[in-house]
């Protein structure tokens, strides 16, 4: 067996399941250390599970009991229309007839007669009867909740733009409307 400190290497440390553990730190602390991270997701579980029973997940539309937090029931979903393409290039409306589209660099004719001066953009849904409820809700009522849910919505939509963007910018609110 070979001396460390006479060969000048560094000492060995004990080796465990997630790396090593620091030298300088009391015995075993490593360990715990190791033991907690392992048991994170459990822990991050168990808190979901609770705080579902205490405040049970509801719709983000009408307030029914729904399976999830920041979802929606199957009635609220199905009056969501959720914008796809054929769309026009620049401002990301729908076209009316799939054959309106013949390219992607399609586009709409209020954007022919007077070009927007952003780039490109998209919406996820169509402001409507199905829609208005919830973005009021979440501009104006603080139901800030449901954010993850309408990230992931505007994510898939503006997901062609993304690779291709130097700048993400957000509408903001009017300066007395944030002043407030």
């Amino acid at each position: 067996m070979v001396d460390n400190m006479a060969t000048g290497a560094a000492p060995r440390q004990p080796a465990t399941r997630h790396g090593t553990v620091d030298a300088h730190r009391a015995p075993g602390h490593g360990r715990v250390v190791v033991a907690m991270a392992l048991h994170l997701p459990i822990l991050r579980r168990v808190l979901v599970v609770a705080t579902d029973l205490l405040l049970p997940p509801r719709c983000l539309g009408c307030g029914e009991r729904v399976a999830a937090q920041a979802a929606l029931c199957a009635d609220c979903w199905g009056k969501l229309d959720f914008l796809a393409p054929p769309w026009c290039a620049a401002c990301g409306r729908p076209f009316e007839l799939a054959s309106d589209a013949s390219s992607d660099a399609a586009v709409c004719a209020a954007c022919a007669a007077r070009p927007p001066r952003h780039g490109r953009s998209r919406s996820a849904l169509a402001y409507d009867d199905g829609s208005r409820g919830l973005i009021l809700r979440f501009k104006h009522g603080d139901q800030t909740h449901a954010a993850r849910a309408y990230g992931a919505w505007m994510a898939r939509a503006g997901a062609e733009l993304l690779g291709d963007a130097d700048l993400l910018v957000p509408v903001p609110l009017h300066r007395w409307r944030l002043f407030a």
